[in-house]
This record gives structure tokens, sequence and C-alpha cells, in this order.
């Protein structure tokens, strides 16, 4: 395989993957929650260390929420079951 297509394809599949892993994040949050953190991020957007403080204090046990979404991924992406 040509380097830029494996280099894109690795890329792709990793945006893929934090998406799934987000999108599982927010559904476990309160929905109060989901506004506050939108207010986070709309107020700046490039502090990656706000988002995940706040994520870690509002999800209850955040790794297994996001575990289980890469378990998901590698499912539904690669066919293999965890």
């Amino acid at each position: 395989m040509d380097e830029a297509v494996y280099n894109k394809l690795v890329s792709d599949l990793s945006e893929r993957a934090a998406d799934l892993v987000n999108k599982r994040l927010v559904e476990s949050m309160a929905d109060d929650k989901v506004s506050e953190l939108e207010k986070i991020i709309g107020s700046d957007p490039d502090n990656q260390q706000a988002v995940q403080d706040f994520i870690a204090k509002n999800v209850p046990d955040y790794q297994a929420v996001a575990g289980a979404a890469l378990a998901e991924f590698r499912q539904l992406y690669l066919g293999v079951a965890a």
C-alpha cells in the first residue's frame, strides 16, 4: 500500500475512533452538563485540558465509557469482537 494512502487511512480511522469515544462520553453526561461542556468548548476550543478535566469530573467511570467505545469501534470497523 502506498505510504500516503496508508497515512490517510490511519488518520481517518483515528478520527472516527475519537468521534465515537467523544459521542459515547457526551451520551453519558446529564443534559445540564452537556450544556456546560458546550460553553467550555465554545469559549476556548483549543483548551483540551479543560475539556478532559470536565469529562473526568462529570462522566461517571469515564475510562470505562471510553474503553467500551473503543471496543465498539474495533467491532464496527475491524470486525473483531472484544
